[in-house]
């Protein structure tokens, strides 16, 4: 079944690349079936895939025979596929809650999907007048709220390469809940059907140095490295903390994770590669894979990894989703928590690496900084993740091997001190171009705050968006002599924070100096 030409102007106002779209041949998932969707009857017959399993491979075979072979991008639900999810939803509602909680990126009740469900169902009965009733609320929003005032500026702002929509509300939890739903509602039955990209191994004879990398230039200069999370919206923001990275050329930049709505292709070309395509030649990028990139099986994540290799081979040199990059005093090391399972990293040749990687800082008085898409803990919750708590614990609790560790997916900034029970420095920078609530003090946490970001993304005086948080991004500084210290940057180029260390001769960390502005 194709989509009326109503029903794709509705997916366009909705966000939904044309290729997520798409329908898939008749006989090969189903009629109106997105060509890797899987199959109805399976997940009615099965039950969903629990959030986080590998899951492919409970798909029905023939189905994923039949899906092409270069086509991964998750497609957006039709009216048949909310049928089914409602239907799946009755049977099962905690495992479908589950997997719709992962792709919507928010909290809800079983009463709460349903309404969604309904919500676009009538959306896509009706998509001439959804997609006038969607238009008419963004107008109505626009037209209501206060416009920037005529004196708003800051260093770099570019009106005319970069527009300010302020009231562009895409992505954000409530005012685009619609879109979530479509974009990323055929989540909820499990992974789409076919095979997950082919995953790159440290030991593949045809990739070389154990992913190990020398972090050039460190220990003959101060060293700054970009880290940014969550940044693969194309929002204004977004933007305008590319141009900042490009502006000033660091040596390395890291992603770590997160293209929206759900890692396809045309969203990677048009809200990842392009704003950080002027990078490339004159900075190091590595990019981590992160649960929205397997949304889409991590094809087009992998593609990009290999393109930009291809394109700049002896700047870019990246060849998987985890990487060491080794230095003199200190060295970083990104791991993939998404691959073999959301938020987990259980795969025991990984394991494996990640320990060597640390025994080998510890051993030679390097400072250990670990990266991953996910969260050992987060602001709000009381106790560790399943990721620390079971995955990590011998080597990040018992062993204490590592000493600093930033993660993104969980949308807020924020910087934690060491106790007994998280024996690390943690920082999350899940706000690089998600648009998140702002944050409150005093919420519940594993660790004592030591800075949260609660400023609005504007300032307050132009009362423009005081409900969202301010996004930005950290530089980690690697100093000559060994010492590290970290800067907390906003998307108008703010310094937010700055952060000092007292390291101690076998690299250990502990902090000294909290500086907020």
């Amino acid at each position: 079944m194709s989509h009326s030409a109503e029903v794709l102007e509705l997916y366009d106002e909705l966000g939904v690349p044309r290729d997520g779209a798409a329908a898939a041949p008749q006989g090969a998932a189903g009629p109106g079936h997105g060509p890797r969707a899987r199959s109805f009857a399976a997940v009615r017959a099965a039950g969903p895939v629990a959030a986080g399993a590998p899951g492919a491979a409970a798909a029905p075979a023939a189905a994923a025979a039949a899906a092409p072979a270069d086509h991964a991008d998750l497609p957006a639900l039709d009216q048949e596929a909310i049928e089914a999810l409602l239907q799946v939803l009755q049977e099962r509602p905690e495992e479908t809650l589950e997997r719709a909680r992962a792709a919507f990126d928010v909290a809800l009740t079983e009463e709460t999907l349903r309404a969604a469900l309904e919500q676009a169902r009538q959306a896509l009965a009706a998509p001439r007048e959804a997609v006038a009733h969607v238009r008419a609320r963004r107008a109505l929003a626009a037209a209501a709220a206060p416009a920037l005032p005529a004196g708003f500026t800051f260093k770099g702002m570019d009106l005319a390469a970069v527009p300010i929509d302020a009231h562009n509300h895409k992505f954000e939890e409530g005012a685009d809940f619609l879109g979530w739903v479509v974009n990323t509602g055929r989540w909820a039955f499990g992974p789409p059907v076919g095979k997950k990209a082919d995953f790159r191994w440290h030991d593949d004879p045809r990739l070389t140095r154990d992913f190990v990398y020398p972090l050039r230039g460190q220990g003959q200069a101060d060293l700054d490295v970009a880290l940014f999370a969550d940044f693969g919206t194309g929002l204004y923001h977004s933007r305008y903390i590319a141009r900042q990275l490009v502006t000033a050329k660091y040596p390395y930049a890291i992603h770590l994770g997160d293209v929206y709505y759900a890692g396809r292709e045309q969203e990677f070309a048009q809200q990842f590669r392009a704003p950080l395509e002027p990078l490339l030649g004159s900075t190091r990028l590595f990019t981590m894979n992160g649960n929205h990139e397997m949304f889409s099986l991590a094809v087009p994540y992998f593609r990009y990894i290999a393109d930009r290799r291809n394109a700049h081979p002896q700047l870019q040199e990246q060849e998987g989703s985890y990487f060491c990059l080794r230095g003199q005093s200190a060295q970083i090391i990104g791991i993939d928590t998404d691959y073999f399972g959301y938020k987990r990293f259980r795969d025991a040749s990984l394991l494996n690496w990640l320990t060597r990687q640390l025994e080998h800082g510890r051993a030679n008085r390097l400072t250990n900084i670990v990266l991953s898409g996910d969260e050992p803990y987060q602001y709000g919750s009381p106790g560790p993740t399943a990721l620390l708590e079971k995955d990590l614990r011998e080597i990040v609790v018992d062993r204490a091997l590592v000493d600093l560790w930033f993660w993104g997916n969980t949308h807020y900034c924020a910087l934690f001190d060491r106790t007994a029970a998280t024996p690390f420095v943690g920082s999350c920078i899940g706000h690089g171009g998600f648009p998140y609530g702002r944050q409150k003090p005093g919420a519940a946490s594993p660790a004592p705050v030591r800075f949260l970001e609660t400023q609005a993304r504007f300032p307050e005086w132009t009362r423009v968006r005081q409900d969202r948080g301010n996004n930005g991004y950290c530089v980690l500084t690697l100093e000559k002599d060994g010492a590290l210290r970290l800067r907390y940057v906003d998307w108008m180029a703010n310094e937010r924070c700055n952060v000092t260390f007292v390291r101690q001769p076998a690299g250990t960390l502990s902090l000294n100096s909290v500086q907020t502005f």
